[in-house]
């Protein structure tokens, strides 16, 4: 055996039992699967025959074999593509990450390959090779051939969209999925403010909540014995400005929790107190 077929015979040891699940779940057949992932281990093998040192990552490579492999079967017999497999004869991966929603994935498979069956092909693949097969999101995004951030949004919608046919594939009636489908998903600051006094509050859908109010204690005089106008005036100005800094602080650390679901910020307040930045 020559030192290519050496490399080979260790990819072919690294990646055999991953590709052969994956192609399981997705033509839901034994034979048909063995099948499949004999011929995408022989299309790597003559690509890496032919440029051993061409294939960078190896097992990327023959997930994209075996994706093009599993379209090329459903496009000839005119089939849907859907996980249809009984699960519990595969082995997940270790669960190194994300470990919620392998716990889900694993808690009832059946329900599970009855639910990832609905999905669309993207949703699927995403979700074997992410939280089935625990690969990076990188490794993902590179075979799905969307951006990190793209991928992030796709397993955050497919996840989304698993755990509600989860909902209706179960037996039981679960209140959980239904809270989560009328959660508030987007959310408005609000705050008022003059040099006296500010409160901030939350406005989530019709319902608003009061966050917190804070006075600045700033004396509403314009004058002070023994002091010149000039320098009471600037004083004023100066804890006013810090009045206004420290409001600034409580709407970041009260906000920023929300992330991308905060839509916007709505500021009230004297004429002069709106131009503040």
């Amino acid at each position: 055996m020559d030192k290519s077929q050496e490399r080979f015979s260790r990819i072919y040891d690294d990646c055999v039992e991953k590709i052969y699940r994956f192609v399981f779940l997705r033509v839901n057949s034994k034979e048909l699967a063995q099948d499949l992932t004999s011929e995408a281990f022989a299309k790597c093998w003559e690509s890496f025959r032919q440029n051993p040192d061409g294939i960078g990552n190896p097992r990327a490579f023959l997930y994209k074999i075996a994706k093009n492999l599993v379209v090329d079967h459903y496009r000839e017999k005119s089939k849907v593509q859907t996980v249809n497999a009984d699960l519990s004869e595969i082995p997940l991966a270790d669960p190194k990450t994300n470990l919620e929603q392998q716990a889900m994935l694993a808690s009832d498979m059946e329900t599970v390959r009855r639910a990832i069956a609905g999905l669309n092909e993207d949703y699927q693949n995403a979700i074997i090779w992410r939280y089935l097969e625990d690969m990076p999101i990188r490794e993902v995004s590179d075979l799905l051939e969307r951006s990190e951030e793209a991928t992030r949004v796709l397993l955050h919608r497919a996840m989304k969209e698993l755990k509600t046919k989860l909902y209706w594939c179960d037996s039981e009636f679960h209140l959980a999925p239904l809270e989560e489908m009328v959660e508030p998903q987007e959310f408005y600051g609000i705050a008022t403010i003059d040099k006296n006094e500010s409160t901030i509050a939350l406005l989530a859908g019709k319902k608003y909540e009061i966050l917190g109010h804070f006075t600045s204690g700033i004396s509403g005089k314009h004058q002070a014995g023994g002091q010149s106008a000039h320098r009471f005036e600037r004083l004023h100005e100066e804890a006013v400005h810090e009045f206004y800094k420290r409001i600034a602080e409580k709407l970041n650390m009260t906000f920023v929790q929300y992330g991308d679901k905060l839509k916007g910020l709505i500021v009230g307040g004297r004429a002069l107190q709106k131009t503040i930045s």
